[in-house]
């Protein structure tokens, strides 16, 4: 799961700003998950995706490598930067997990950023 810390997500593209949200990976599968990547990417209102992007300063490296045993969870919470005069419209936020390259996901969670 993916999800913002105060939705709805509405920044000024013009000033840009900062996203704070929550990242929540489980393992349901009756067995353990092992060796697969987490990632984050833009989809952006132009078409086509930018990433994998993780906040910068956060400590981590994109993509992650991930290992759960079954009915484990992990949580994060990280923030995300927007610079300014960004084009207005509809930015959707990813959060995956699976293989990294070739893409082969096991799950995808999003939540919309508005830019006006």
């Amino acid at each position: 799961d993916v999800f913002p810390v105060k939705p709805p997500v509405e920044l000024s593209a013009a000033t840009g700003g900062t996203v704070d949200f929550n990242v929540r990976i489980s393992n349901i599968h009756p067995t353990a998950l092992i060796g697969f990547y987490v990632w984050a990417v833009v989809e952006v209102p132009w078409g086509g995706f930018y990433g994998p992007i993780i906040p910068p300063g956060s400590g981590i490296t994109s993509p992650v490598y991930v290992q759960l045993d079954h009915g484990q969870t992990i949580e994060l919470t990280l923030h995300q930067w927007f610079p300014p005069n960004l084009p207005a419209g509809t930015y959707n936020y990813h959060v995956r997990a699976g293989t990294y390259a070739p893409q082969d996901l096991l799950d995808d969670a999003w939540f919309d950023i508005e830019l006006v």
